[in-house]
């Protein structure tokens, strides 16, 4: 507050000196206003415009750069909303088709049981030569699987008839082991123990 009384004073003082300075004459009589006059004909001819209209020009300026702002980041709001609801919408078709195919592979497992159950049925009701043939000509995985669900006498007599290297294979697999390495005449080697000097 100060400092504006301050600027106040000074421009009152200043307004003082002009006016004297204008009218003062110099030693021949002359009037010396004709400076003042050229300085003042200049400020007259740049055009007046009232400092409260280049504010409101300003304010406005300023305020149709916040509406286009206000409408891009509307556009932008209407744009997310837009994708967001078709991003919920794919997930919804996800989660349906990941549900269906869970039904179906429920359903195939209990038709896979249920066909593996028959096999083990028909293949226990054999002859253990010929269930012996049908179980060494079947996939490793499925024999394997056969003979887990069949009864250990049955599984024994199967084995029994079964060609020696194919029942010392599925046997292996049935115990969860690998098979051991076999010597030159098929059977199992035993472990060598290190050559010493």
């Amino acid at each position: 507050m100060k400092h504006g009384w301050v600027l106040f004073v000074c421009g009152v003082l200043g307004v003082f000196a002009a006016g004297s300075l204008l009218h003062v004459k110099s030693a021949n009589g002359s009037d010396e206003k004709a400076p003042a006059k050229s300085v003042a004909s200049e400020l007259d001819t740049k055009p007046k415009v009232p400092l409260s209209k280049q504010y409101d020009d300003a304010l406005a300026a300023q305020k149709k750069e916040i509406e286009e702002a206000q409408r891009r980041l509307r556009e932008r709001e209407e744009r997310l909303v837009a994708e967001e609801s078709r991003v919920k919408l794919r997930i919804e078709e996800l989660v349906s088709v990941q549900t269906q195919i869970e039904k179906l592979r429920a359903e195939m497992t209990k038709h896979e049981g249920e066909d593996l159950a028959r096999l083990v049925k028909s293949v226990e009701t054999m002859q253990p030569k010929k269930a012996a043939s049908l179980v060494s000509a079947m996939e490793d995985s499925l024999a394997v699987a056969v003979l887990r669900k069949m009864k250990e006498k049955k599984v024994a007599g199967v084995f029994d008839v079964m060609e020696p290297s194919r029942a010392v294979a599925l046997s292996t697999l049935l115990a969860d082991r690998k098979p051991a390495a076999t010597g030159s005449k098929g059977e199992a080697s035993a472990p060598r123990e290190p050559v010493r000097p």
